[in-house]
This record gives structure tokens, C-alpha cells and sequence, in this order.
């Protein structure tokens, strides 16, 4: 997985302990939700992704990405944004369990 991060994403991470936690929630019958935290969840099982100046984790149910982006927006809408192989992740929504 190749990780590309902004110095301010990292800080932020870093900051907040230094873990990101990626998963994906049934939502409904036939939908899924993205999920992310620095803090992990409890029931979710997760692998390692990438442990550089960060330690990613991605849910043991989702298919890791090929490329893996992170920037940290001031405005309009503060918060670390993710790229998910070219996808914000949180608007990747899927059916039948693809998200």
C-alpha cells in the first residue's frame, strides 16, 4: 500500500496518538458505511496496515488500498480527509457489502 500524507495530516494523527483506524459498518440490509478514528474500537479486528511515521489499521473485513492519501482540511470542514485508491473515503458507500 503505497501511504502519501501531508506533514499537517501526520500532525494531526500524531497528536491524537499516532493510530488510524479505517473500517467499514453495515448500514442496513444492503449498505455499508466508511468508518475512521484514532482512538481503536472495540469488537473490530484489524491488520497493520503501515506502521512509517503513523500506524494505520485497516478492518480485517476490508480490502486494503492500493494508494492511501491524507490531508488535513481547515475549511470549510475541518478534519483529516482520506483518499482511498482515488475515493474519499466516507462517500464510498456500497451495496451487497462492496464498499
Amino acid at each position: 500500500m503505497d501511504v502519501k500524507a501531508s506533514t499537517e495530516a501526520l500532525r494531526y494523527v500524531l497528536s491524537h496518538g499516532g493510530h488510524l483506524y479505517l473500517w467499514t459498518k453495515d448500514f442496513g440490509a444492503a449498505w455499508t458505511t466508511d468508518e475512521v478514528a484514532t482512538d481503536e474500537p472495540h469488537g473490530i479486528e484489524f491488520d497493520l496496515a503501515s506502521d512509517d511515521v503513523i500506524q494505520i489499521h485497516i478492518g480485517r473485513d476490508v480490502d486494503p488500498p492500493k494508494t492511501l492519501r491524507l490531508d488535513l482540511h481547515r475549511r470549510p470542514l475541518s478534519g483529516l480527509k482520506i483518499h482511498w485508491d482515488d475515493v474519499v473515503w466516507g462517500a464510498r458507500g456500497g451495496m451487497e457489502g462492496g464498499a
